[in-house]
């Protein structure tokens, strides 16, 4: 099984993007929550696209208006946030 992240800050403003993208497996997932959608049109996330699952949730990304959402990154809701957390080994928060 692999890893979840869940990246709450701007990678605009802070650096736990960075670090999140520096310790990430091949298998490892990303969820953007709360300031964290920001990152969906960050240009480090852009690569990440094309090798990682990344999701963010619908209503976080609706309330900042960050809309239309890159391809690449699912949106999802709290019902799937849930199941991504209780199918991965280990959830490390990025805050």
């Amino acid at each position: 099984m692999a890893n979840l992240h869940i990246v709450r800050s701007s990678g605009f403003t802070h650096n736990k993007l960075r670090q999140c993208l520096q310790t990430l497996m091949a298998a490892d997932q990303i969820i953007l929550i709360d300031d964290g959608v920001y990152n969906a049109s960050h240009p480090d996330m852009m690569p990440l696209l094309n090798t990682h699952k990344v999701y963010a949730l619908q209503d976080h990304i609706q309330a900042r208006g960050l809309t239309p959402v890159p391809s690449g990154i699912e949106l999802c809701q709290y019902d799937d946030f849930v199941a991504l957390t209780i199918g991965s080994d280990k959830v490390i928060t990025w805050q």
